[in-house]
């Protein structure tokens, strides 16, 4: 797989030292002489001294390639560069950093497939921790407000001693998987009983967070 990262920052660096260690394809342009020179002689990968914000500056590197990377410290220039590679060059996945949590609305608009903001990241680990202490977001989901949490059932929850097919859950919240106190993972059916103490990992809308933390772990 051919994988071209935008950007040889620390970020760029550590991305491209993981993804070769896994015997991938890896290019790295950056329009600094000195940032390419470094990351080529420490790992040995293709550089390219190039502004990959313009058509001419990716013309080099994105022939053949599976999955574009931008991870500049500008916005503009990692949302223009996975236009280009997208509207140019037909990159099947691009994928961009953003710096600032008001761009992440109009990332889809220039062609990034995925996208990621460290802010926010942050944010909602410390808003997680402080507000709802004992659950935790495992994962979310691009361009839907779903996301996965986890938990320990608390004993004081009405939702202890219930099989799923009889307790009402928050809106559309599901049970995916049940790990009991004594370390069996249960896949969910509806006579599935649920205990004190069990782990459960359940979709939810992230809006709905609050009231599932308040029934069944608070």
């Amino acid at each position: 797989m051919k994988i071209v990262i935008v950007g040889a920052g620390k970020v760029g660096f550590f991305l491209a030292s993981e993804l070769v260690l896994k015997g991938q394809n890896v290019t790295v342009v950056d329009i600094r002489p000195k940032a390419c020179s470094h990351i080529a002689n420490s790992l040995g990968v293709e550089t390219v001294c190039a502004d990959a914000s313009t058509v001419q500056g990716l013309s080099d590197v994105c022939n053949e390639t599976d999955i574009l990377v931008a991870l500049t410290g500008n916005d503009e220039n990692n949302l223009i560069t996975c236009q280009i590679a997208k509207k140019y060059y037909n990159v099947p996945t691009t994928i961009s950093r953003i710096n600032n949590p008001k761009n992440n609305d109009i990332a889809s608009m220039f062609g990034v497939d995925k996208h990621f903001c460290g802010t926010d990241i942050i944010v909602n680990l410390v808003e997680n921790e402080i507000e709802f202490k004992g659950m935790k977001i495992v994962t979310s989901f691009d361009n839907t407000d779903h996301v996965i949490v986890e938990f320990n059932l608390s004993s004081n929850s009405e939702a202890c001693e219930k099989k799923l097919s009889e307790y009402k859950f928050v809106k559309d919240a599901k049970v995916v998987v049940i790990t009991s106190s004594d370390g069996k993972t249960i896949t969910p059916q509806g006579d599935t009983v649920m205990h004190a103490d069990d782990n459960i990992l359940m979709v939810c809308r992230r809006r709905h967070i609050k009231d599932i933390w308040e029934e069944m772990v608070k």
